[in-house]
């Protein structure tokens, strides 16, 4: 979990986001990314010179909260979502677009997709703000296929 806080025009957007395509100025977000994919594909060379097989989902969702209210940032309409709480998972936006994501590329693609959708206005201290608290998240599964069984 990354939570950015400060006031407006502090820089909190370009810590999280940065600029992806400029090594020296990609922010938290991307990194993290990065080295998500590069933890999974070390992990997928250690399991097959091992002999097993693994299976990896990497599905990526992306909202905004702006006024009290839910957006998905991965459409292009906007329509209001809702938390609920479900009893095995917690708590989940039904109706959330989960976008597989195979490489950092498709993860860069969703967060300049999302961002151009997400709520910006001027403010006395920056002229394109974002009005808006935005949540990025990864949700990663594996599943290592054994000799004699799974590992989950």
């Amino acid at each position: 979990c990354l939570l950015a806080y400060g006031q407006t025009g502090s820089g909190k957007s370009h810590s999280v986001l940065g600029d992806p395509s400029n090594e020296q100025e990609k922010g938290l977000l991307p990194r993290a990314c990065e080295r998500l994919f590069d933890m999974v594909n070390q992990r997928r060379r250690d399991v097959e010179q091992q002999g097993s097989a693994m299976e990896v989902s990497i599905l990526a969702s992306y909202l905004e909260i702006y006024q009290e209210k839910l957006y998905d940032l991965l459409v292009s309409t906007r329509s209001d979502l809702q938390v609920r709480l479900h009893k095995d998972l917690g708590p989940h936006v039904p109706g959330l677009t989960q976008t597989p994501v195979k490489n950092i590329s498709e993860v860069h693609e969703l967060l300049d997709f999302g961002a151009k959708n997400r709520v910006v206005g001027a403010t006395s201290m920056n002229a394109v703000s974002s009005r808006s608290h935005a949540v990025f998240t990864i949700d990663l599964r594996i599943t290592i296929s054994i000799p004699g069984g799974t590992k989950d």
